[in-house]
């Protein structure tokens, strides 16, 4: 039990070692995107145009956080799926040990009045 809750403790601290990451990438993206914008609108002395590619960048922007978010969530599910599975080998381990010791206890005939 001691090893699956240090084995959960670090998965969580490598989802928050993951999303740190991942808001240093994005404000190094939204950076990198301002800096072009920049450029554009000198490149082409006008200011009107970029609206549009404003409109652009704020799209590409969310559809990478919906991917984003995508990810993560499969990334819990796969989380939560390993831990239901965790629980399951865990409860039948408890029961296998009772049974073990109700035998040890009781022997194999008198078992049966327990098992039901």
């Amino acid at each position: 039990m001691r090893i699956t809750i240090e084995d959960l403790e670090a998965l969580k601290e490598l989802g928050e070692e993951l999303e740190e990451n991942h808001v240093e990438t994005e404000r190094a993206m939204q950076d990198e995107i301002s800096t072009c914008l920049f450029i554009h609108q000198v490149a082409h002395g006008r200011h009107d145009c970029c609206y549009v590619d404003e409109k652009d960048v704020q799209l590409a922007e969310r559809q990478q956080r919906i991917e984003s978010l995508e990810e993560a969530c499969q990334d819990m599910e796969r989380t939560i799926s390993r831990f239901r599975e965790l629980v399951i080998q865990l409860e039948r381990s408890v029961t296998s040990s009772r049974q073990g010791g109700l035998i040890k206890r009781y022997g194999v005939v008198n078992l049966r009045r327990f098992v039901r």
